[in-house]
């Protein structure tokens, strides 16, 4: 968990709690409901206002259907935080920086769908929203997303925490390399 939390207190305290269901209405023909078994981390991303992209916070869920199904997916929920020092202002002055933003992560994700990817975990679904009035930033974005566990380790990620991939023999990184190639071309 990061030093500031935006997840664990205040009002999203309510929407990330462990037990709690989060329903994600895309895509249409396959709706989904996951009840969060875990919280497994928060990052944020605060930036300075100019910068080249809104500030936003980010937290990683364990979660299991609800309904028939007990499959298992992780849950990523992103959503838009104040510039810093922005913070105390008033939800007038924090509304202004309201934007629509998508992760590089959460844009993998619907690349790998769209092409129908066999070599990536597949996303189960997403939902996509503004904050209300009360929000950190009222009018900012709210992602929410759940890709499939696999098995495996992660090899990396955007925030270049997971460096597993390098660790590996050059001959290991070219078929990894040429899975990739393949999906996106």
């Amino acid at each position: 968990m990061s030093p500031k939390s935006w997840f664990l207190q205040g009002p999203m305290r309510q929407i990330t709690e462990i037990g709690n269901i989060i329903t994600l209405d895309q895509p249409h023909s396959h709706p989904s409901k996951w009840r969060i078994l875990e919280i497994l981390h928060e990052n944020e991303y605060q930036k300075y206002e100019g910068a080249d992209e809104p500030s936003y916070a980010s937290i990683l869920l364990s979660c299991q259907a609800v309904g028939g199904s007990r499959k298992q997916s992780f849950m990523r929920v992103v959503m838009q935080v104040p510039f810093f020092d922005t913070e105390h202002k008033g939800s007038i002055g924090r509304e202004e920086q309201a934007t629509t933003f998508r992760t590089p992560e959460f844009l993998a994700f619907m690349t790998f769908a769209q092409r129908n990817s066999t070599v990536t975990p597949r996303l189960l679904g997403y939902r996509e929203e503004k904050q209300d009035g009360l929000g950190l930033v009222p009018g900012g974005f709210m992602t929410y997303y759940a890709w499939e566990v696999v098995p495996g380790e992660p090899l990396g990620d955007y925030t270049g925490e997971a460096t597993r991939f390098w660790t590996l023999d050059r001959e290991e990184r070219d078929k990894i390399r040429a899975a990739f190639k393949d999906t996106f071309l």
